[in-house]
This record gives structure tokens, sequence and C-alpha cells, in this order.
């Protein structure tokens, strides 16, 4: 199979250089050259890149900047040259697929990878859009969606343990990612938490008026031990790309878990308002691009206008990260 791979070209698209490398390095134990494998971080210069380059495969991220993932394979299936509309195209995201536009082209060779996948997740996806091997659920790591949570951990304050415990369970599966253990400690109220690498992502329904935001603080030390189980050797100037990474995996695997709280999330980010409509439409969050930054007791602190906050802190390689989850208003 490597030899076969060897003189092929991919391009790799995705606004997170962290994620960018993670991905190429699957790609060269797969069987891909380094040397033939391109990047580039929006759909702009991926669609450059393709007038210049003929390509073998195709991955991109569906949240990047200038030009989503999904505008990206509509605009090379649809308006490409020959080549660019017969290329393999893998979409990642964290998201559900039942997120994609109604239009998307989805013929093959098309083939979706969920975050977070295992490396054999992505060879199994990988096998199926290159015709090597057939794979019934395209390599995601992660099951449907199934009944609602149990109630098994203690609420924070007036937030229900049913949500508390999502966003607990999200947080621990996102760390399954990068083969680390979270071990979740009591969720409490709070307004701020500090950390030498920070990040942060919303999910916002314009319709309800509610956003969430969810923030990640990590001491350096975890934060390095995360990186260094991926890469081996550390690069500072990569390692808050791990945590802003693992912030944008949360938000994506919690925003379908989340659609049936719609009058638990309007109550808590509208400040004890209630919510009277007895038809208790679903929640319709967008994702938004991660945010971070770094330095040493770096701080998120919430908002005045929020509803509730909600803050659980985790155990891990015997360093304590916390979450912090913002609910706001939207006016």
């Amino acid at each position: 199979m490597s030899c076969d791979l060897q003189n092929h070209n991919v391009l790799v698209v995705d606004n997170s250089p962290f994620m960018a490398r993670l991905i190429k390095k699957s790609l060269t134990k797969f069987g891909f050259q380094d040397e033939n494998i391109w990047t580039a971080n929006d759909g702009n210069q991926a669609i450059l890149l393709t007038e210049l380059q003929e390509f073998n495969l195709i991955t991109s991220s569906v949240h990047l900047k200038l030009k989503d993932g999904f505008t990206l394979l509509k605009q090379l299936r649809n308006n490409g040259n020959e080549t660019a509309k017969s290329t393999p195209f893998v979409l990642i995201s964290a998201e559900d697929k039942s997120c994609f536009p109604d239009d998307l082209p989805t013929q093959e060779p098309f083939a979706y990878l969920r975050k977070p996948f295992s490396p054999q997740g992505l060879e199994n996806t990988l096998q199926q859009v290159l015709g090597l091997e057939s794979s019934a659920n395209g390599g995601s790591a992660l099951p449907e969606n199934g009944d609602s949570p149990a109630l098994s951990q203690e609420p924070a304050g007036n937030i229900h343990s049913n949500i508390v415990k999502i966003f607990i369970d999200t947080t621990m599966e996102a760390f399954g990612q990068y083969m680390a253990v979270a071990e979740p400690g009591s969720p409490q109220e709070g307004n701020s938490i500090t950390g030498d690498f920070m990040a942060s992502v919303d999910l916002t329904d314009e319709n309800s008026k509610i956003r969430l935001v969810l923030t990640l603080g990590f001491p350096e030390k975890a934060a390095c031990k995360v990186y260094e189980g991926i890469f081996g050797a550390i690069d500072m100037d990569q390692v808050c790309g791990v945590v802003e990474e693992l912030a944008n995996i949360v938000g994506g695997i919690i925003k379908p878990k989340i659609d049936d709280f719609h009058k638990e999330f309007f109550e808590l980010a509208q400040k004890g308002k209630i919510w009277e409509d007895a038809g208790e439409p679903h929640l319709k969050f967008q994702l938004g691009l991660p945010q971070s930054k770094s330095g040493s007791d770096s701080q998120a602190e919430a908002s005045e206008e929020n509803g509730a906050n909600l803050i659980v802190p985790f155990k891990t390689f015997d360093e304590t990260i916390h979450l912090l989850v913002e609910f706001q208003p939207i006016s």
C-alpha cells in the first residue's frame, strides 16, 4: 500500500496548525511522503493550490476562515477543473452529519471523518475514500446519539445534573482523542479560571438569543504532556494548539447533545426568565472558531451579563485543568 501512495499529492486544509500537523503525521504513517503533503489554512488558499497542482487526496476541516469546508467542497465539485471534481475528498469535523447543508455534494469519492478520531479511524476512512477497502462507518470514532444521559452527576447551583454530566462526559471524550485521561472533580459555580494556556469556543443560537462560551484553562505542564504524547519532542510555539483544538472538539461533540435542552438553556442564559412556549423547539447552535491565548496565569472571566456559569476541574497528568461554561443572553 505504501509504495502505491509514495508519489501521490495530498492537500490538507485546516485553520489549526496543530490539527494540520496531526493529520500530516498520520498521512505519512499511512504511506504518503512528507514532501508530497501540502497544507492550506483557509478555503481560498486551497482553491488556489488546486489550480496550481493536481492532488490525489484532499482533507478539509469544516470551520475555516474566509471560505468554509462546505463551500470548498461545493466549489471543487461544481466549478473546479476536471481533476478537482473527482479528487477523493475527506471532510473532517467535530459536528454531526445532521449539520451538513442539504445541497452538499457528497457523491463518491467522498468520506466524512468525525472528531475525535483514532489513527485507525483515519486509516479506515482513507481506505474507503481511496477505494482500497470499504468502511461501513467512515472511520468515525463516535457513536450515534443515544438516550438522554442518566442523572449521575451532582448539579452545580441551579444547573441541572443532566446538563452538568453532558459537559463532563464530552470533555473526557475529547481528551480521549489524544490518548489522555481526564478525571473530573466536583462541579461548581464561579466566574473565572486561570491557566498558562487558554482556549475558548462559542456556540450561538440567534433565534433563542442564547450563547454558550466554553473555555479550557491548562497549566503549562499538562498542556506539554498532552502535546508530548502526540508528537514526542515539545515545540512550545505549538503547544497552545493542543488546547485550542481540544476546545474545538468539545464544542463540536457537545453541539448535538444539547439540542433537547431548549427550556433549561434559555432560562439559564436569560437570568431567570421563564420559557413559555409549550412546543419547546430544538436549539440550533452555530459553532464558532476557537480562540486561544497563552501566558503565565492567563485568566478567563465570565461577563457580568451572563446568566449561569459552571466550572468543572479535571485532573490529568497530576495537574488540574478547568472548564468554564458560560450561559450568555444575546441582546
